[in-house]
C-alpha cells in the first residue's frame, strides 16, 4: 500500500493505551511470522509488547503443521502464548472433512497450551469470544 509501518510508534502507542485499560487486544495478520516492516515481523512485535500470544486457527487441512510451527516459533523467541481458539468456518465453505472435525482434539492432545474457544459457523461468536477474554485476564501460568 505503500506506507511505511513505524514499528517503534506502535509500541509507544500500545504502552500509553495498555496503561488506560485492563486488557489490550491487538491483532496480527496472517500469521506470526508475516513482516511488518522490513524484517521485522508480528512475533517481533509481540516481543516488543511482552505480549501474551492468542493463536486464531482455522479448522482445515494443514492447521494441525500451521499451529504447531507457530507454537514452537514463539516458545523459541521467549514469547508466551495464552492459548489458542478455533475458528470454524468449514460448514460455511461445505469443507467439514476429518481435519476440521479433528483439529482440536487433536491441538489437545499435541500441545499443553490451553484452548480459550472453539467457534463454529452460525454460532455466537461474541459470547464465545469474551468467555475466552475472561480466561485472558488470568495470570499467565507457565506450562508444564
Amino acid at each position: 500500500a505503500g506506507v511505511a509501518i513505524d514499528v517503534p510508534a506502535l509500541v509507544a502507542a500500545y504502552r500509553r493505551r495498555a496503561a488506560e485499560v485492563d486488557l489490550l487486544l491487538v491483532e496480527g495478520a496472517g500469521g506470526l511470522l508475516v513482516p511488518l516492516a522490513g524484517r521485522t515481523t508480528f512475533l517481533d512485535l509481540a516481543r516488543a509488547l511482552e505480549a501474551r500470544l492468542v493463536v486464531v486457527v482455522a479448522a482445515r487441512l494443514g492447521a494441525i503443521n500451521h499451529t504447531l510451527l507457530t507454537l514452537r516459533a514463539a516458545e523459541t523467541a521467549g514469547v508466551p502464548v495464552a492459548g489458542w481458539v478455533v475458528n470454524d468456518v468449514s460448514a460455511a465453505l461445505r469443507t467439514a472433512d476429518l481435519a476440521a472435525r479433528t483439529l482440536a482434539a487433536t491441538l489437545r492432545e499435541q500441545t499443553g497450551v490451553p484452548c480459550l474457544a472453539e467457534v463454529g459457523f452460525g454460532e455466537d461468536a461474541a459470547a464465545a469470544l469474551a468467555a475466552a477474554l475472561g480466561r485472558l485476564r488470568e495470570p499467565a501460568r507457565a506450562a508444564g
